[in-house]
């Protein structure tokens, strides 16, 4: 290889490094700052800067359900171009099968995330 690609990647990884340390210590920087400001005022800065409880749930059921109605649609897209070959007894080219699969996996995802989340929105609003 050469020295322009050696030195090409030394230049990315300083500016990877390079911005993950100034947002680091800038964000450290303006929290001190901000602490500061609110002592300054004698502002209680306990309240604001406790410990919340940690109340996020991953939404497996609703990634459960996107995943089903994708498999859903993309199986019946299969089952209907099989079908569709088998009456017609003709063979499609993949410009007919491949649009037929794609809108019939988008159609069913689309309607399996708006059905999850129908599902999930009694859930939410009695535990919150």
């Amino acid at each position: 290889m050469s020295t322009a690609h050696y030195v090409s990647d030394i230049v990315v990884y300083l500016c990877f490094y390079s911005c993950l340390f100034f947002s680091i210590y800038f964000f450290l920087k303006y929290r001190n700052k901000e602490r500061m400001a609110l002592i300054e005022r004698d502002a209680d800065v306990s309240d604001i800067y406790k410990k919340r409880p940690f109340t996020f749930k991953f939404p497996w059921f609703k990634i459960g359900m996107l995943f089903f109605f994708i498999g859903l649609g993309a199986g019946i897209s299969m089952l209907a171009v099989a079908l569709i070959q088998e009456v017609n007894q003709i063979k499609f080219g993949k410009e007919i099968i491949a649009p037929t699969m794609i809108f019939s996996i988008l159609t069913s995802g689309g309607l399996g995330m708006i059905l999850a989340h129908r599902l999930d929105k009694p859930k939410a609003e009695s535990n919150g």
